[in-house]
C-alpha cells in the first residue's frame, strides 16, 4: 500500500513546489534548473531557493544557504556542508 501526502508547499505566482512525504521517504516536486552559466541549479525567486534548501535539510540533513549571483542573475544555494 502506498502512502503519500504534502509536507510543504510554496506557489509564487503560477509556479508551485512541494515537499512530498511519500513511503517514508521526502521527495521534491517542482521545477528545478541547471544556470547556463555556471551549471549550478537556479532559481529565479529567493523564496523557491529557501525552499529548496528546507528540502535538502529535511531529506540529507545538509545546510544550504541562497544566494543571489550577480554574474548569473539567479539565485543558487551554498555548497553541501553537513549540519553535526
Amino acid at each position: 500500500m502506498s502512502y503519500s501526502c504534502t509536507h510543504k508547499l510554496l506557489t509564487i505566482g503560477h509556479r508551485t513546489w512541494k515537499i512530498i512525504y511519500k513511503n517514508g521517504v521526502y521527495h521534491w516536486e517542482g521545477s528545478k534548473n541547471r544556470c547556463r552559466r555556471c551549471g549550478k541549479i537556479e532559481f529565479q525567486h529567493k523564496e523557491a531557493a529557501d525552499f529548496y534548501a528546507l528540502y535538502q535539510k529535511i531529506k540529507f540533513n545538509e545546510y544550504q544557504r541562497s544566494y543571489y549571483d550577480q554574474n548569473c542573475g539567479v539565485w543558487h544555494l551554498t555548497s553541501k556542508s553537513h549540519a553535526w
